[in-house]
């Protein structure tokens, strides 16, 4: 284990689901004030997201996803320079692996 590493021994998510959770991570907002509960849901832009806030600081920033409920269409590109969805594929035995290799590339 890493010494500068950090233990977080209560750590709790917004939600049990990708879509609503990572929005709240992304956001800082909780689910009654970001209101994306389901898939027909996008993100708001009445606030920014933690990407948005990187970049206006100077940071450079890019996304590699599989896709599925962290796709663009639900609005997670926004700050991001690059945002990629492919080619992963969340029904695939190996997205992670094909996610990886893209990154990899684009370094």
């Amino acid at each position: 284990m890493s010494k500068e590493g950090v233990i977080f021994q209560r750590a709790f998510s917004t939600t049990s689901w990708t879509l609503p959770a990572h929005v709240s991570l992304f956001s800082g907002k909780d689910l009654s004030e970001h209101g994306v509960l389901g898939p027909g849901d996008t993100i708001s832009h009445d606030y920014p997201l933690i990407a948005e806030v990187y970049q206006k600081n100077g940071f450079v920033t890019a996304a590699f996803t599989g896709g599925g409920f962290i796709d663009d269409s639900y609005g997670f590109y926004r700050g991001f320079q690059y945002y990629s969805n492919v080619p992963g594929d969340v029904f695939s035995m190996n997205s992670a692996e094909r996610v990886f290799n893209h990154f990899r590339n684009y370094l």
